[in-house]
């Protein structure tokens, strides 16, 4: 839960004797300091001219982690341990991990990154540089996206970063497959431990 974000048990509205309303919104016990706390800094900010809002929404449910939303999770977790950018951590994960789709060539002065994020230098020939290209990885499948998610809880696991368990891996795939409609034959969380 955010600073000012509380989850109402019940609301009541009273008229004021200036012709306002007055609202009366009820916590549990569990939210009550968080719920003082908001309203003292709510109170402070409004003697001090801060003009303040109060949005009441209906509560939803959070989407559940999905494979790519985690891949991206452990990007961020390794690029704070390591000092480097997410977008670095999850380029060197897709190439190395990813699934190559392409291979190109492009003239030797042209900056490949401009073109395409995911790319590996392979070589030069007399046309000029060869790449291959990896997929991104909203456009996996579910097997490639468990090889991608396998390489990126190794590499965390190695710099001590607390991942999921295989069991929990194993469930986030198969939503992953699920939901991309399982693209590959014969994917399933057995299979892929007989790869």
């Amino acid at each position: 839960m955010t600073d000012g974000v509380l989850k109402i048990t019940a609301v009541e509205a009273l008229q004021a004797a200036d012709g306002g309303v007055r609202l009366i919104f009820s916590v549990g016990k569990e939210l009550a300091e968080q719920a003082i706390k908001t309203a003292q800094n709510a109170n402070d900010a409004l003697t001090r001219n801060k003009a303040m809002e109060l949005v009441v929404r209906t509560a939803t449910k959070r989407r559940s982690l999905d494979a790519n939303a985690y891949f991206h999770l452990l990007c961020g977790k390794i690029a704070a341990v390591v000092g480097i950018s997410l977008e670095a951590v999850k380029k060197d994960l897709v190439i190395n991990y990813g699934t190559p789709t392409y291979a190109i060539i492009i003239p030797r002065e042209v900056d490949v990154e401009d073109l395409y994020p995911y790319s590996r230098f392979i070589g030069e020939d007399d046309m000029g540089s060869q790449y291959l290209l990896y997929k991104q990885t909203h456009t996996l499948n579910s097997a490639e996206m468990a090889r991608l998610i396998d390489g990126a809880v190794q590499e965390a696991s190695q710099l001590g970063i607390e991942t999921l368990t295989p069991k929990e891996l194993a469930r986030l795939q198969e939503k992953w497959g699920k939901k991309n409609g399982n693209r590959e034959t014969g994917d399933t969380a057995e299979n892929r431990g007989k790869e």
